[in-house]
């Protein structure tokens, strides 16, 4: 997933080699910070959703691993660990909402110019008249062109250029390159901003094998007399808060075709196989 709509690459002076023949087509685009947000929440919603999902294995799993477990070096090795790896990862979520931030703020002070050859793209980047940038490619060359609904991105090894799907003429050069090499083409659908039952329910998934770990935890140490006969049930109450997350997405995505629930299908996944192996261990260690 890139880092950054518009990677910038020293400006060129044109080669001598460059023919001097007329582009096919010409265009020149300006972006607003809206709809540059959009986009960089469509590029990179999935990388937010495996890194958070990458946080709870990094939590979780060593909980799971451990229960019961009265090493102290290796409790000390796996809580170590868990830091060092959860640390790498919000590092990570941070850099790129940092290069979000600095996309938005740069990209819609630019102004970006394609000019389309018979077997190349050359891209102009502008910014108060001055050129800052510019690049060009053969077709060839173009690694991958990624598609939403309303933006096309082509890829250099320099950088990703956008271009608006509404201002293309109808038989563009860019939809030539996507039906004629379509292993290079990457489809996302564009998502607005989540929905707070959407982000409830992400929340509550990812939090769900923790609390039944603690829940359990602290029943076994202070209420076991009590509430041993109940304590199988628990972890197969807490999975149905993960169940009820797919299905709900489930029903949004087909119904009302929203694709900010994607989420709640991935983090389940993950989620209830430790679930429902911890179920196991459970049952094994009070009912057996």
């Amino acid at each position: 997933m890139p880092d950054d709509i518009i990677k910038e690459a020293p400006a060129e002076a044109p080669s001598a080699e460059t023919p001097s023949a007329e582009p096919l087509e010409s265009y020149s685009f300006t972006f607003e910070k809206d709809e540059v947000r959009r986009l960089m929440r469509t590029l990179n919603r999935r990388a937010y959703v495996f890194w958070a999902v990458m946080l709870e294995c990094i939590v979780s799993g060593p909980m799971l691993l451990f229960i019961g477990e009265k090493n102290k070096l290796l409790i000390a090795f796996a809580v170590s660990f868990c830091i060092a790896a959860g640390t790498v990862t919000l590092l990570r979520m941070f850099r790129l909402r940092s290069v979000n931030k600095k996309n938005v703020e740069m990209i819609p002070r630019n102004v970006y110019r394609y000019r389309f050859y018979e077997d190349r793209v050359e891209a102009v980047i502008e910014r108060e008249g001055k050129v800052v940038s510019t690049a060009g490619e053969l077709y060839e060359n173009i690694k991958l062109l990624i598609e939403t609904d309303s933006y096309i991105l082509f890829c250099f090894p320099s950088g990703y250029f956008t271009a608006r799907k509404s201002e293309l003429a109808e038989n563009a050069k860019l939809y030539g390159l996507i039906a004629s090499d379509p292993k290079k083409r990457r489809k996302l659908r564009e998502v607005g901003k989540s929905s707070i039952p959407s982000v409830i329910l992400f929340a509550f998934t990812l939090f769900a094998l923790p609390a039944a770990i603690v829940a359990i935890d602290l029943l076994m140490k202070f209420g076991q007399i009590f509430f041993e006969p109940l304590l199988v049930y628990v972890p197969f109450a807490v999975l149905s808060v993960p169940l009820l997350a797919v299905l709900v997405a489930g029903i949004v995505m087909t119904v009302k075709r929203e694709p900010g629930w994607v989420k709640n299908i991935f983090a389940p996944a993950v989620v209830i196989p430790l679930l429902f192996l911890y179920c196991l261990y459970i049952h094994i260690a009070i009912v057996i």
